[in-house]
């Protein structure tokens, strides 16, 4: 019986020495692997709570870059349509310039041509 006893006091000694270096572990493996929660929990001590964390985070950054990637690729697509629409609208508002410049020129040879009819044949049309 006091053998039992004795043994029950080393095994429970032995179970103190075990936790407390368990502790002492815990504690000098959270120096040396800091966490993204700041509290210093080893990655092996993680609780479930804290996995949702970080899955959560990592998601939340995946759509962050998600939605900051097709916001740059819209902007870049109105901006290149903006561009098109412009360069379509200078070559249009061109070509019109052009056109109305050759009808003025046309008109004005025209009339210059009635003048110098009208000088020209000035009797005959006096004889009407």
């Amino acid at each position: 019986m006091i053998t039992w006893k004795l043994m029950v006091g080393v095994k429970e000694k032995n179970l103190s020495v075990r936790l407390t270096s368990k502790v002492l572990d815990s504690i000098n493996r959270n120096k040396m692997f800091p966490t993204l929660n700041g509290y210093g929990i080893s990655p092996s001590l993680l609780k479930a709570s804290e996995i949702v964390v970080v899955v959560v985070v990592v998601v939340v950054v995946v759509v962050v870059v998600v939605v900051v990637v097709v916001v740059v690729v819209v902007v870049v697509l109105v901006v290149v349509i903006v561009v098109v629409v412009v360069v379509l609208v200078v070559v249009v508002v061109r070509r019109t310039a052009e056109r109305v410049n050759l009808a003025y020129d046309h008109v004005t040879s025209l009339s210059r041509a009635v003048v110098t009819n009208v000088n020209t044949s000035g009797a005959a049309n006096t004889e009407r």
